[in-house]
């Protein structure tokens, strides 16, 4: 595999490598599995859904875990039973529930894979703690530019998730759930006032941005030349700027000027968003 992603940039190195590796691995074999197979097996191979799901399907991409709550636990450690039944027996969840019908498939498309509906993409089975995921298509408004500023030096995934808290406040968990429904909505509508405030963050950033040397500054130079806001992508160490279309340039030039005064070369530019997904080709 020619795979021309950074290693250890936090842009999703592993998740372009496995579904690579699986797609082209199906359509060598005579593609004897569809598009939700595929998935299944990525998700499970990469441990959660957030990077191989867009990679295989393009576009930007939710994905929520469509595994029943365990019930709470009693006073004395032990998972607290479901009531009986009037017959005595224990409610059950129905199977439907915890393992849902995969609809039809759809017929190959010329590349090998199946056909999926964007508008209603498939349940896939596996990841962390097994179970399935409903997955959606978040629109993204045409005005909202990504830059991404990629530098000279790596940072692994293992070493970030070190710097994490075990737990956070019910307050942090709160502020972060509300910002990411108006991020969904600030990138669907383009909403410059929206799309500022949504980008704010208490989960992973204010932890990580210790480990990526000036890190201030150029979250500065890119909010001086017009960004909405800059984000740490994946687990670093690249930053992700969104900014209007007007004010791309600016950014660019800024973000890599400020990384520069503290001797880092990066690699700045502004990218497009990649509808397509995983396609065969040639």
């Amino acid at each position: 595999i020619d795979m021309q992603v950074p290693l250890a940039r936090g842009l999703g190195s592993s998740a372009t490598a496995i579904v690579g590796g699986l797609v082209g691995a199906n359509e060598l074999a005579g593609a004897p599995l569809s598009q939700v197979e595929v998935m299944q097996l990525a998700i499970e191979l990469e441990g959660h859904p957030d990077n191989v799901v867009p990679a295989l399907l393009g576009g930007c991409r939710l994905a929520a875990s469509n595994t029943p709550p365990q019930p709470p636990l009693s006073k004395g450690g032990l998972r607290e039973e479901l009531p009986l039944t009037k017959g005595g027996l224990r409610e059950e969840f129905p199977l439907s529930e915890v393992e849902p019908e995969l609809p039809p498939q759809p017929p190959l498309s010329k590349g090998g894979l199946r056909e999926e509906s964007p508008l209603t993409p498939p349940l896939s089975k596996g990841g962390q703690g097994g179970g399935s995921w409903e997955i959606c298509d978040i629109p993204w408004h045409p005005d909202i530019v990504p830059v991404v500023a990629i530098p000279d030096f790596e940072l692994s995934t293992a070493d970030a998730r070190q710097v994490l808290p075990a737990d956070y406040s019910r307050a942090d968990a709160i502020f972060n759930a509300a910002h990411l429904g108006l991020l969904v909505r600030a990138l669907a509508t383009g909403d410059r006032n929206w799309l500022r405030c949504a980008l704010q963050d208490k989960i992973h950033q204010p932890y990580r941005r210790s480990l990526i040397r000036g890190y201030e500054a150029v979250q500065e130079a890119a909010l001086n030349a017009g960004a909405c806001g800059m984000v740490i992508s994946g687990a670093g160490p690249t930053l992700l700027a969104l900014t209007d279309v007007t004010n791309v340039d600016a950014v660019v030039r800024e973000m890599a000027a400020a990384w520069g005064e503290f001797g880092v070369k990066a690699d700045v530019r502004a990218i497009g968003l990649d509808t397509q997904g995983a396609i065969i080709s040639g």
